[in-house]
């Protein structure tokens, strides 16, 4: 008797084990998934500022709605709340700054992956044709 108790025992931690293995996995994809979202929006918001007028570039222009759409959908609640800022000022104004929301995506997902925190003050790069004509 005692060893069909302790066979049961062992049968309901093994799966015991198993259910909690499945559901670690289950977060570690959805972290995943949403890290490479919120990195491809904040690649995608980064190509698109300071790049002076628009240049008409209808699919920097998608790419731009598709990573807000993104932030929306798996950004944090002040990821989400930048981002309707800046889709708000786009509506009205035509441009909108992206500073305040690239730091925070940058802030957020550092921690994330275990980054050393930065300073929030960022240089953008553009390298522009130079013939003035």
């Amino acid at each position: 008797m005692m060893e069909l108790v302790g066979f049961g025992v062992a049968i309901v931690l093994a799966v015991a084990g198993w259910a909690v293995e499945r559901a670690s996995a289950r977060r570690s994809v959805r972290r995943d998934r949403v890290v490479t979202y919120l990195i491809d929006a904040y690649r995608t918001l980064d190509d698109a500022s300071n790049r002076g007028p628009s240049d008409g570039n209808r699919e920097r222009e998608i790419a731009v709605e598709k990573a807000v759409s993104d932030i929306q959908l798996f950004g944090s609640e002040a990821q989400v709340r930048l981002a309707d800022e800046f889709a708000r000022d786009f509506a009205t104004k035509g441009a909108a700054d992206t500073t305040k929301l690239l730091e925070e995506l940058r802030r957020s997902l550092r921690k994330e992956l275990r980054l050393k925190s930065i300073g929030e003050r960022r240089v953008w790069l553009r390298i522009v044709d130079g013939d003035p004509s």
